[in-house]
């Protein structure tokens, strides 16, 4: 089933007498527009709208390298498009009693994302 954003789209082409296509193209080059207006880097950026659902997708396209060697295989995957962790970082012993501006000391960046342990620090 078309979503309603398509049916207006394609209702608003009939009514002008354009092709729809045209229509979705200039929708699309406004997304790409007004993501280029908050990225310091939007050489490469491109948008899509799905047919179907009308859902808009925008890509921001990086060189993470430019040459790579041949035997060399590089992927890339987006985890936080499919997953979300919750990381509650360890209590570092002998904090009881502590504020959180001085948990906050020692619980850094690095511990809330898993890769580091708390270490208590003297007071």
């Amino acid at each position: 089933m078309k979503s309603e954003f398509v049916t207006a789209i394609t209702q608003l082409a009939a009514e002008k007498g354009v092709p729809r296509e045209m229509v979705m193209e200039a929708i699309q080059q406004a997304l790409v527009s007004a993501y280029k207006q908050h990225e310091e880097d939007s050489r490469l950026i491109t948008a899509e709208i799905d047919n179907d659902s009308g859902d808009p997708h925008v890509y921001h396209w990086l060189t993470v390298v430019e040459d790579i060697a041949d035997d060399v295989e590089i992927r890339v995957w987006d985890s936080s498009a499919e997953v979300r962790y919750l990381v509650l970082p360890l209590r570092p012993a002998g904090t009881d009693g502590w504020s959180e501006e001085e948990l906050a000391a020692v619980v850094t960046r690095d511990c809330m994302i898993g890769t580091a342990v708390p270490v208590a620090l003297d007071r």
